[in-house]
């Protein structure tokens, strides 16, 4: 009945919209249902949830993530940049023309005086090559076209980043819908002991201390379920936030229960991870393309002291009205041999500077694969620490529900006192919040470690995987 009522009341406040505040006896349920604790987040924060499963977080994220589209915006502008580049192999192509009025008199050969009324006319086409500007065409376009596929790779690497990033919040997610249930359920057991001391205080059985005692266990509850539900708040807009969607959708994971996905066999070694890391991973291959580009626009430098030589092609009609016109072809070839700008000084200190900017960028590609090899490392032990863990935190849990059931019988015989109740429900509410948050971290760390290997992918994250 009081279910019903609860039900009604909260169709009843939706529907005339009030938005003020619930009491936390309104919010507070007395079973542990997957409605109940979506209607404590529904009354609280006034959203209408949406389930959904880690694989349609997936699905949506790399379609949605802002961080995907701008690797991919930068992708676009190092494809085009090097399209560009190959362009310069062209010659360039075009007309040429002028009319040219000549009237009064001119010197013909600086000497003869003549009297000269014409429109001169010149119309034309010629073509014109730079013979690749002294190899600095071909060293630019290899420097763009390495600096494309870095960007290539550095925008399958932001996917992989963040199929990581979303499967990490959306078990951070779950991990705080699943503790909300613990201290909802605390939340009732405590209810229970404060009205069970209240009738024993009143059966003169009991005293004041155990009342106030029991208060203030039913006020912790409170105040742990209302840190919750903020943490709950917290991570999900964590979610939304990497996945790209409106912040107002209030997005609930599936799951009721937690499980272990074991996604990195525990066979394979972190040496193994470690090779793989080297090989797979697209950050890494992103930067070893960026240090090629860089070894390119340094060759490019060097082009500034080697002959150039170009070439100009023309072919015209031209004459005057009077007297005629005529056909001519005019080849041209220019050739200069620079030693450099500012007298090579500035291309050498260009040159020194870029060999620096590679020598930085090989620094950073040796401190990544250290960086790797150690996260690898941390992953993988975390993994099994927390794995090991969560088997004696399944046990712990048998232990302390036990124990509270014989406190609650020592208590009832007259055997017991209240602390031991409170003591053995305190223990049991831990002991539960260390089961998920080992099984939890565990399979976040797999995450990690698929990831940190180079090994991350939407099948691989959804290995065993079960909504």
């Amino acid at each position: 009945m009081k279910k019903i009522i609860s039900i009604t009341l909260t169709i009843f406040f939706a529907c005339q919209n009030q938005l003020h505040a619930k009491t936390f006896e309104d919010i507070c349920k007395q079973h542990l249902k997957e409605t109940l604790v979506i209607e404590t987040i529904q009354n609280y924060t006034h959203q209408t949830p949406i389930y959904v499963s880690l694989e349609e977080c997936l699905n949506i994220g790399l379609l949605n993530n802002y961080g995907i589209k701008i690797a991919k915006d930068k992708f676009d502008v190092s494809k085009y940049n090097y399209k560009s580049l190959i362009a310069k192999y062209l010659p360039d192509i075009g007309l040429t023309g002028y009319g040219n009025m000549l009237k009064g008199e001119y010197l013909v050969g600086s000497a003869l005086l003549r009297e000269i009324n014409e429109i001169a006319v010149l119309g034309g086409v010629y073509v014109k090559h730079d013979l690749l500007n002294g190899g600095k065409t071909v060293f630019d376009s290899k420097a763009g076209q390495f600096l494309m596929h870095s960007e290539r790779k550095n925008l399958n690497f932001t996917k992989e980043e963040m199929i990581m990033k979303i499967a990490v919040y959306y078990y951070e997610l779950l991990d705080t819908k699943l503790k909300l249930e613990i201290y909802i359920k605390n939340h009732s057991e405590r209810k229970a002991q404060l009205k069970l001391t209240e009738n024993l205080y009143e059966a003169g059985l009991g005293t004041k201390f155990d009342v106030i005692r029991a208060q203030n266990e039913l006020a912790n509850a409170e105040q742990e379920i209302l840190n919750m539900i903020a943490q709950f708040k917290t991570k999900q807009a964590n979610l939304t936030y990497i996945m790209g969607v409106d912040f107002n959708i209030a997005l609930i994971p599936k799951e009721n229960e937690v499980k272990l996905y074991e996604m990195v066999s525990e066979e394979i070694t972190t040496g193994e991870l470690a090779m793989s890391a080297i090989s797979e991973r697209q950050d890494i291959k992103s930067l070893e393309e960026k240090i090629k580009s860089l070894e390119y626009e340094k060759k490019s430098l060097y082009s500034e002291f080697i002959p150039k030589a170009d070439i100009t092609a023309q072919y015209s009609t031209q004459g005057t009205l009077n007297i005629g016109f005529g056909q001519n072809l005019q080849v041209v070839a220019n050739l200069n041999i620079p030693i450099g700008k500012n007298l090579g000084l500035n291309t050498w200190s260009k040159i020194k500077a870029k060999e620096a900017e590679i020598k930085m960028l090989e620094h950073q590609l040796q401190d990544k694969k250290r960086e790797i090899e150690r996260n690898i490392i941390s992953s993988h032990y975390k993994c099994k620490t927390s794995k090991d863990r969560a088997k004696i935190a399944k046990k712990q849990i048998d232990y302390a529900t036990e124990s509270v059931n014989l406190a609650e019988l020592r208590l009832d015989t007259g055997e017991g006192i209240l602390l031991d109740v409170i003591q053995a429900q305190t223990l049991k509410t831990q002991a539960r919040i260390e089961y998920l948050d080992t099984v939890i971290s565990y399979n976040i760390n797999q995450i990690e470690l698929l990831y940190n290997a180079g090994l991350i992918s939407k099948n691989t994250v959804l290995k065993e995987y079960a909504p």
